[in-house]
C-alpha cells in the first residue's frame, strides 16, 4: 500500500482532537456516535453557542433520536453533560480535557474502591500523625514489624511515617489482622496502584462490606468482575472491559436500586430489543421505573407487564370506539342517498316551457 502525502494549506481550518479519545474512546464507539462527536467538538472550538439536534440530524443524515443517543453516550462516558427540562434538550456542556491514558487506567482499577468507599455508613476517625513512642511501639511488635518488611517489598521504598501510619490504622482502627493487610498491599500494587491513598480507599471499602479475611476478600474482588462483565454480555459487549462511567452506573443500580444481576441483565436485554443499541441512560431509565414500582424479582416484572398490557389494550379500545359510531352515523345517512340519480338537460327544459308559453 502506498503512502498518503497529507498537506496542509496555509489557511487550513482543522479541529483537534485529543490523543486520549483517538485511542481510548474512538475505537470502543459507535461510528456514528463519532461523527457526532466531531459535530459537537467542531462547534465548540467554532465558538458556535447554538446547536441543534435537528441540524446535526440533517447534516449527518440521520435522525434526531440517533443524534440524542449519541449525545446520551457520551454523556455515559463523562465527555459531555446534558441539561433537559420537560424531555427536551436545553444545553451542553463538553469537557474541556480528556483524562490522560493513566488516569483512565487509575478510574477502572479503582472501581471497587471508590465505590465501596462512598457507601461507608458509620463514622471512622481519621489517620493520625505517628508519636515516636508510638512507632517505637510497632516496630517492637514482631506481627507489625513484618507486615512493614513486606509492604516495603511490595511498595520498593522505605515506608515513610505517614504510610506507616496508615497501616496503624488499618490494624488498630479497621482491626484488619496483619495477613489481610499484607493481601491489600499486594493486591493494589498488582494492580498499578502504590499510593497509599489509593490503598486507604480499597481498605474503607473492605471495611464497610464486613471483609476480614483474604478469602473475603478475593471473594468480593471475583465477584465484582463477574456481575461487570454479566451486564456487558447482556448488552452483548463481549470484547472490553468495562469504563468507569459504566461501572459507576452498575453500581448505582446494585447498591442504590438493590437489583441483583438478573434484573439488571434483563432490563439491558429490553433496552437492545427496544432500541437496537447499547444505552446504560435507557437501561438506567427502565430501572428507575422497575424501582418506583418496587419490583424486585421476575414474578413482580411479569405482574408489571401484565397489567401494563391491560391498560395498553383498554386505551387501544377507548380510541377505536368513536370511530365505529363516526362509521354507522355515516352508514345510516347514506340510506337516504341510496336511490339512481337522475340527470336533466336543463336547456332543453328551457326551450320547452317557452314553447309551451308561447302556444297558450
Amino acid at each position: 500500500m502506498t503512502a498518503i502525502a497529507l498537506q496542509k494549506e496555509k489557511d487550513c481550518r482543522f479541529v483537534a482532537v485529543s490523543h486520549t479519545f483517538l485511542n481510548h474512546y474512538m475505537p470502543k464507539a459507535n461510528g456514528e456516535f463519532v461523527k457526532v462527536y466531531l459535530c459537537v467538538l467542531q462547534a465548540f472550538q467554532q465558538a458556535d453557542s447554538t446547536l441543534s439536534t435537528d441540524v446535526l440530524a440533517d447534516r449527518l443524515s440521520c435522525t434526531e433520536g440517533d443524534v440524542l443517543r449519541a449525545l446520551h453516550y457520551w454523556q455515559t462516558q463523562g465527555l459531555m453533560t446534558l441539561t433537559s427540562a420537560q424531555g427536551q434538550l436545553l444545553s451542553l456542556t463538553l469537557t474541556d480535557t480528556v483524562p490522560e491514558e493513566e488516569s483512565l487506567k487509575e478510574a477502572a482499577s479503582t472501581r471497587e474502591s471508590s465505590a465501596s468507599a462512598a457507601s461507608v455508613k458509620e463514622e471512622l476517625p481519621k489517620p493520625e500523625q505517628l508519636s515516636r513512642e508510638r512507632l517505637a511501639q510497632l516496630k517492637a511488635d514482631e506481627d507489625f514489624a513484618q507486615l512493614l518488611y513486606i509492604a516495603e517489598s511490595y511498595i520498593g521504598k522505605p515506608l515513610t511515617p505517614a504510610e506507616i501510619s496508615s497501616l496503624d490504622y488499618y490494624y488498630e482502627v479497621l482491626h484488619f489482622p496483619t495477613e489481610l493487610i499484607e493481601y491489600l498491599v499486594e493486591y493494589c500494587v498488582s494492580k498499578g496502584h502504590k499510593s497509599f491513598r489509593y490503598i486507604e480507599s480499597v481498605a474503607l471499602g473492605w471495611h464497610s462490606e464486613g471483609i476480614r479475611t483474604i478469602d473475603q476478600a478475593k471473594q468480593q474482588s471475583s465477584q465484582y468482575t463477574k456481575q461487570y462483565y454479566s451486564v456487558l454480555k447482556a448488552f452483548g459487549i463481549t470484547d472490553r472491559a468495562p469504563v468507569e462511567q459504566e461501572i459507576r452506573m452498575i453500581d448505582h443500580w446494585m447498591k442504590d436500586f438493590g437489583f441483583d444481576t438478573d434484573l439488571i441483565c434483563e432490563a439491558c436485554s429490553r433496552t437492545i430489543k427496544a432500541i437496537g443499541k447499547v444505552s446504560f441512560p435507557y437501561a438506567d431509565s427502565i430501572l428507575s421505573r422497575w424501582k418506583e414500582q418496587k419490583v424486585r424479582t421476575r414474578k413482580d416484572i411479569e405482574a408489571v407487564d401484565a397489567l401494563h398490557e391491560s391498560r395498553r389494550q383498554a386505551q387501544k379500545q377507548a380510541q377505536t370506539r368513536p370511530k365505529e359510531n363516526t362509521n354507522t352515523v355515516k352508514a345510516s345517512r347514506s340510506r337516504f342517498n341510496n336511490f339512481e340519480q337522475r340527470s336533466y338537460d336543463y336547456q332543453k327544459l328551457e326551450q320547452q316551457l317557452l314553447s309551451a308559453g308561447k302556444k297558450e
